[in-house]
């Protein structure tokens, strides 16, 4: 599992497109896409990074960060679903 910071694949499709090809253009699907706070522990250290994934990971997951793959300790479900869908707490390996 990877965190998304590419552009959204809607701004790329154009409202003007020939809707004959509708069928074989992927469908977007940014709607399933939940954005994570994410604690992310080193050695005597931590920072924190916003993260965009299609599902809540689990405790044993990977993630990328800005620091490259960190293993998932805890998860939290945000109370504030309006801004975050939950809490990520991952260490780095």
């Amino acid at each position: 599992m990877s965190a998304t910071t590419s552009p959204s694949s809607c701004a790329r499709s154009s409202p003007l497109a020939d809707r004959s090809d509708d069928l074989r253009r992927p469908r977007c699907d940014d709607g399933r896409v939940q954005r994570y706070s994410v604690t992310i522990q080193g050695p005597g250290w931590e920072d924190l990074q916003d993260v965009e994934l299609p599902r809540a990971p689990v405790e044993g997951d990977s993630i990328e960060t800005r620091y490259g793959t960190c293993l998932v300790t805890k998860v939290d479900p945000s109370p504030d679903a309006d801004t975050y869908a939950g809490k990520i707490v991952c260490r780095l390996p």
